[in-house]
Parts: C-alpha cells; structure tokens; sequence
C-alpha cells in the first residue's frame, strides 16, 4: 500500500509524492477565456462535468457536496482528485473560484463561457450516454 503522502495522477497506477505535485494558480485579471477545445477537454471528465453543472444550478457548494453525491467513486480517492486535480484545472482558467479554507466552490469570472454547452448538453440530455453529467 502506498504512503499517505501519495496521490494519484491521472490513471491509478502513476502516483506522485504530494511535495512534486504542481501548484495551479488562480487565474489572474488578464487571464483569457478558454478555448472551445479547451472547455471540451474540461468537460471530458465526468467529476469536472459534475463540478460545472452542479455549479450552473447554484453557487456556491461545498467540495464535501461533491464527494457525497458521486456514483460508484472511493470518496477518500474522489476528495483527492477533486483536491488536486479537477478543481486546479478549473480553477486555472476561471471557471471556478475554490476557497480551500472553507471547502467552497463558487462560480469563476469566466464561468459564462462555458454556460452554453451545459445547456446544449442538458437540452440534448436524451441522446446522450446514461452517465451525463
């Protein structure tokens, strides 16, 4: 069994000590929207996607929320996750702002870019794969 001061990356089977793990920023009054491709890419993953549309319904919510609801996912490895990966990305390019000492997820500055394709993908909700969001 690994250490605890090991997380995942990516796949399960590429792991990082916690101290190599890269920092993301929050993304500054300069930052540009993200691209459609790179919007796409977020959204590829089904806990961002989560993150996002949970987010299009009310802001804020509690990181906590997310471990809760989720289907079929290790809490303790989800918390991780949300921790160190999903929440950095969209954190990096505006979507969300995430008060680490409060555990809260709140809209970005940049959130409204991406509002179009949660509805494109709630109004198509019918054609789309049993595990959206």
């Amino acid at each position: 069994m690994m250490p605890d001061k090991w997380v995942l990356r990516g796949c399960p089977h590429h792991r990082l000590p916690m101290n190599d793990h890269p920092h993301t920023p929050e993304p500054g009054p300069e930052e540009q929207s993200a691209t459609l491709d790179e919007l796409l890419g977020l959204l590829g993953d089904c806990h961002r996607r989560r993150v996002i549309t949970r987010l299009a319904d009310t802001s804020p919510v509690l990181v906590e929320e997310f471990v809760r609801t989720a289907d079929r996912t290790d809490p303790r490895a989800l918390a991780i996750a949300l921790h160190h990966n999903h929440l950095p990305k969209l954190r990096s390019v505006g979507l969300v702002t995430w008060d680490e000492a409060s555990a809260t997820v709140h809209r970005g500055p940049q959130f409204e870019t991406v509002e179009p394709l949660v509805e494109l993908f709630r109004s198509n909700q019918d054609r789309l794969p049993d595990d959206w969001p």
